[in-house]
């Protein structure tokens, strides 16, 4: 039978074993809801994990979307052409080449071929876009939407991008134009500047639409 002295020393004994554990334990007060906050953002941010062509994709995206923004609003006089192209940008015929027209019950199709060879025309930014743009002259409703679908990243501080582009407008007499487009943008960046620039803009597919009126109409009362 243990004695009752053995059985009080061992109490003490692992009395003392367990306060020495809590002294030498962690002695950091939990993190903040801030601080946990801000540890989850470096984590997941793109940066962390060297995911560069996200962020060439995010930032690429954004300055088109910029650009977008000037564009629907007729503008283009207006943009700060330093902070979205670079000093020698220079982009193809945004409208495409050799363009063949078919039309039926009112509606216009355009279709264009690509222009990347060498020696194609390159033109200024301004009037490259002024170019996109002419369709949509004295419309109203001007939509522009663009979208990043790929990157293409070099070792040096240059990176290509495929986008898709889409236009729409609606004339004064009613009529709707549409203007779909496949690009390949080359970017480039520069230390004297946060975001990247465009170099070169090549057109690789282009295809316009002109309809009368409004594609669809309510006939609910037709078939009542």
């Amino acid at each position: 039978m243990i004695s009752i002295r053995v059985l009080f020393l061992s109490l003490v004994a692992t009395f003392l074993l367990a306060g020495h554990i809590r002294a030498s334990g962690p002695t950091s007060q939990p993190a903040s809801r801030e601080q946990e906050i801000e540890r989850l953002t470096e984590k997941w941010s793109p940066a962390a994990d060297d995911w560069h062509t996200e962020i060439d994709a995010d930032q690429a995206g954004k300055q088109l979307n910029a650009l977008a923004a000037f564009l629907a609003e007729s503008t283009i006089d207006a943009i700060p052409m330093a902070d979205y192209f670079a000093e020698d940008a220079a982009l193809a015929q945004m409208c495409g080449g050799n363009p063949t027209t078919q039309s039926r019950n009112g509606v216009t199709i355009t279709r264009s071929d690509a222009i990347t060879a060498a020696g194609d025309d390159w033109f200024k930014p301004a009037d490259a876009l002024r170019q996109l743009m002419q369709p949509h002259d004295g419309g109203h409703d001007i939509h522009i939407k663009s979208k990043v679908v790929s990157v293409n990243r070099d070792a040096g501080s240059t990176f290509a991008t495929d986008v898709y582009f889409q236009s729409s407008s609606i004339q004064p007499e009613g009529s709707h134009v549409q203007q779909n487009a496949e690009w390949t943008i080359d970017w480039d960046r520069n230390a004297d500047h946060a975001m990247p620039r465009i170099r070169r803009i090549r057109t690789n597919r282009f295809s316009s639409v002109q309809w009368p009126g409004v594609a669809f109409a309510d006939c609910t009362r037709g078939v009542i």
